[in-house]
């Protein structure tokens, strides 16, 4: 059986979620994709990610792509063939714009890309998709896109506090104040490649459904899982797997109304109000969630699926996953010699001695 070269983007330890971590956990538990090479591609020399030998083999360094696109392809191109690169897995919010286009480009250099369809990215925008589910009646908290400080300037009357702001990387602050806001908001400025948005705040218990769908957009695997723990900037860092089957009507009615002819992974957030079986979505993101090792620990390992799926292997739908399984991510800490951060430095690779780690 044919093993693969396996590259994952945005490969951090804990400075932002993203599902590269659970990716790499799902693929080395994976009968079929178990004994590949992993290689992390990150944007960022001093992110933890780069140094964590029990995960990845190879680490690779890639230049920005908001500088100059057509340098960015082509140093990836380099890298791809140095690394004899089969499947490219991106994991970061802003490369579902950035790797369709160099999709079919990518695929003639030998590399198949786990990317979405781009018609699926089109609800990734909370307002788009704010204003669809207004027109179908789907309960969503009043959410907008801040283009910039007039923004909040314009909406700031029709505030109802507290209110929500959170960006495409999965912050969220609760802001009380107007001032708090503006502050805040400069704060997410920061982030590159973040889009911000505003959002009431729904009380209520958080839920959170991932799916996988297949060439005729049938379902081959469904988890859902209830959040737990939160961080303090509103990152998830505990999750429960639940049945919820109020929530599995909801789910089948909201895909009925979307009507979109969906391949690969789907994540959508919902909020619960207590006490009753009225759930209000509140993202909606064709990835898989930052806790998708999860799913495979619950007895769906959806990655290694869409891997063989990707492959154009035989996929079936998967069992039905396991309820009471829970997840709680930790920050650890990495301790490496200093010469593989020069090798970063001045090469932009690193290969780990599996003996020596």
């Amino acid at each position: 059986m044919k093993t693969y070269n396996i590259a994952i983007t945005g490969f951090h330890a804990t400075c932002e979620p993203t599902a590269a971590q659970h990716i790499a956990h799902s693929l080395k538990t994976s009968s079929r994709f178990g004994n590949s090479k992993l290689i992390a591609l990150n944007y960022d020399i001093n992110c933890g990610g780069n140094f964590n030998p029990t995960s990845i083999d190879e680490v690779y360094v890639l230049p920005s792509p908001f500088d100059n696109e057509d340098r960015f392809y082509h140093a990836l191109v380099n890298i791809l063939k140095k690394a004899k690169i089969d499947i490219l897995i991106p994991t970061m919010d802003f490369e579902l714009s950035l790797f369709p286009q160099f999709k079919e480009r990518l695929l003639k250099e030998g590399v198949d890309v786990m990317i979405v369809l781009p018609q699926q990215y089109y609800f990734h925008n909370k307002q788009k998709l704010y204003r669809f589910c207004e027109s179908q009646k789907i309960p969503m908290p009043w959410t907008v896109e801040v283009i910039n400080r007039y923004t909040i300037d314009y909406y700031s009357p029709y505030f109802i506090y507290p209110l929500l702001l959170k960006n495409s990387k999965g912050q969220e602050i609760f802001c009380c104040t107007l001032e708090e806001v503006y502050v805040f908001y400069r704060r997410l400025l920061r982030e590159p490649a973040s889009t911000i948005y505003l959002q009431n705040t729904i009380g209520g218990e958080f839920y959170s459904a991932c799916l996988l769908f297949g060439k005729s957009s049938e379902i081959l695997g469904k988890i859902i899982v209830k959040r737990i723990l939160v961080a303090p900037n509103g990152e998830t860092w505990g999750v429960l797997t639940v049945t919820a089957p109020p929530l599995q009507a909801v789910l089948d009615n909201l895909l009925f109304k979307l009507g979109i002819t969906y391949e690969g992974p789907l994540e959508i957030k919902f909020k619960r109000i207590i006490g009753t079986d009225i759930f209000y979505i509140t993202d909606l993101k064709t990835q898989f969630p930052t806790w998708v090792h999860l799913a495979t620990k619950a007895g769906q390992n959806l990655v290694e699926t869409y891997l063989k799926f990707i492959l154009g292997e035989s996929v079936e739908k998967l069992a039905p996953y396991q309820p009471g399984m829970m997840l709680i991510k930790s920050a650890y800490d990495q301790v490496s010699p200093t010469n593989n951060l020069g090798k970063l430095i001045m090469k932009g690779e690193m290969t780990y001695d599996k003996k020596a780690a």
